[in-house]
């Protein structure tokens, strides 16, 4: 059995999920009273305290964290982070239990940092920063699998700003509509909840049916948000995304040359290295909030349809092995399976 601990984001949680499907073992889920009860309902799953900053619920988290581990007797313990992470890898520390970390990021989390010092193994979706270079493996992160389709690759451009939206990023396409008209690319818009309403009122004098919006000869799809988005992704010519881990992966597995714009204000600056690292690899293009206006964003995409097969042979190479296998054929030589 392997336990994977995570919590607080779907992007700590999804990817734990992925890779929990894929071992030949059991697994079993430790957490707290997150995101993580609700998207990890019908998984093996056992809540207990925590606390980002109260030493009362954390020392508690930790033996809870103990006990669990003596009864279940996991070969490892993986965690994948947020706060709730933390007792529970201290708890196999203790119990001289393998820790692993999956670190989505370019740059490593509190957590991570913390407890890369006891880890047995690091698995990075990036190059490894502030990490013991001698137990890090560069694997990605774990996404589901796609059925990819040459001929589904539709005229279709997809914009999303994360789960929250991007109110600057939902902007400034509105403001370039009648430019991107040129390209003849049909749009997909995930607005987020928070602007979806906005959006949606300014294009009210078009033509429209339901959630499709009819603008000078393109059909704009608008939603707050697309569950799971990579059902979607198959289809999708071009991207224009925020530079979120998990978005970044997923859009990578699905082929998607993408414009990564990256939210400025994350923790470290880490969507900027994120997507720094898979431009250099030819795999979409990168350009900072405050370069982009509608012209420069027209001129870009222009310019990545023009260079569409450069962009194809950079995800191409990316996408040689998944992370998925990469983890599994770590495990398994460690005998950890």
């Amino acid at each position: 059995m392997i336990v994977f601990t995570c919590g607080g984001t779907g992007g700590h949680i999804a990817p734990a999920i992925t890779l929990a499907q894929e071992l030949p073992v059991d697994y079993l889920f430790i957490g707290g009273n997150r995101l993580e009860k609700k998207m990890l309902q019908g998984f093996p799953f056992v809540e207990i305290d925590s606390s980002a900053k109260n030493p009362v619920l954390i020392l508690k988290g930790i033996f809870q964290s103990i006990r669990l581990l003596r009864i279940h007797h996991p070969t490892a313990v993986f965690s994948k982070g947020g706060y709730v992470s933390f007792p529970v890898s201290v708890a196999a520390i203790l119990l001289r239990i393998p820790l692993l970390i999956l670190e989505e990021n370019s740059i490593p989390g509190r957590v991570t940092r913390w407890l890369a010092p006891f880890a047995a193994l690091i698995f990075c979706a990036y190059p490894a920063h502030k990490l013991p270079a001698h137990k890090t493996v560069l694997s990605g992160n774990p996404v589901p699998r796609m059925a990819l389709v040459p001929s589904l690759k539709r005229s279709r451009l997809l914009v999303m700003g994360g789960s929250q939206g991007a109110s600057k990023l939902n902007e400034l396409v509105l403001s370039a509509l009648p430019l991107l008209t040129v390209l003849e690319l049909d749009i997909i818009w995930l607005t987020g909840e928070k602007n979806y309403a906005t959006i949606t009122q300014k294009l009210l004098a078009y033509h429209h049916s339901g959630s499709s919006y009819s603008y000078d000869g393109l059909q704009i799809d608008i939603y707050p948000f697309y569950d799971p988005v990579t059902e979607l992704l198959p289809s999708v010519k071009l991207c224009i995304s925020r530079a979120g881990a998990m978005s970044i992966s997923e859009l990578t597995a699905a082929h998607v040359p993408t414009l990564y714009v990256p939210f400025p204000f994350a923790a470290d600056n880490h969507q900027y290295y994120n997507a720094l690292h898979v431009t250099t690899l030819n795999a979409g293009r990168l350009c900072v909030e405050a370069d982009l206006t509608p012209v420069v964003l027209q001129n870009t995409l222009a310019e990545m349809m023009d260079q569409y097969a450069v962009y194809e042979k950079g995800l191409n190479a990316m996408n040689q092995e998944s992370a998925v296998e990469v983890i599994l054929k770590e495990l398994a030589k460690r005998d950890l399976l």
